[in-house]
């Protein structure tokens, strides 16, 4: 769904991502960028250093004209990036909002609990759209938002919208270059289901698998 989101989202000449959390999440997420975006260079910071030279090792295989950087810290790695995916289990933030530029797209990916925050409560001050998959969701699961109302920094009422809404045009998305997007998400089974029912499509199609009767 990030993929999604950032072919909505994210400028079309996005090239630079910064990765933030070098765990199995991240492979994905980048692999679903790098789907929709022509992407040229991903800068990795984890705090694990091992864990980012392994994220390196197995995404050069698959991304053979990608550069892949090692950065020192996150904020090296957030900025002059196009692109930033966060998919940590961090309780704290794991950027400073200064370090972003204008035009940036985020993909906020853990945070799946109320007491993880990977997102700097000052991004909320500069995004122009922050979008989620599902607002109820998000606002029942997500630290980086459930913090923030708390304080009083950000209301339910700021979320722009769910993602569906945007691909069915119902919303509006990026408006200019440098406009800063935000897309929230914390897995909910619909888009599992859904990207299962494709993927039986298509094997129906092809002739590929094997049927298995359940009520045998």
């Amino acid at each position: 769904i990030s993929g999604v989101a950032t072919k909505y989202l994210a400028r079309k000449d996005s090239s630079i991502v910064a990765v933030i959390g070098a765990g199995i999440q991240a492979r994905t997420q980048l692999w679903a960028v790098c789907c929709v975006r022509d992407i040229k260079q991903v800068k990795v910071f984890d705090v694990s250093g091992e864990r980012v030279d392994g994220f390196i090792k197995d995404m050069k295989d698959k991304f053979t004209d990608i550069d892949f950087i090692k950065a020192e810290s996150s904020d090296e790695a957030v900025k002059d990036s196009d692109i930033v995916l966060t998919a940590t289990t961090s309780t704290t933030p794991v950027f400073n909002v200064e370090s972003l530029k204008k035009g940036v797209h985020i993909n906020a990916i853990g945070s799946y609990t109320p007491k993880m925050q990977e997102l700097p409560e000052g991004v909320f001050k500069i995004a122009g759209k922050v979008l989620v998959e599902s607002v109820d969701a998000v606002v029942s699961e997500a630290g980086d938002f459930i913090i923030p109302m708390e304080k009083g920094i950000f209301s339910k009422d700021n979320i722009h919208g769910e993602l569906g809404d945007l691909v069915l045009g119902r919303i509006t998305g990026r408006e200019n270059t440098d406009e800063i997007t935000l897309f929230k998400t914390v897995g909910i089974a619909v888009q599992d289901v859904a990207c299962a029912a494709k993927i039986y499509d298509n094997a129906r199609k092809m002739n590929l698998g094997q049927e298995i009767r359940l009520d045998a």
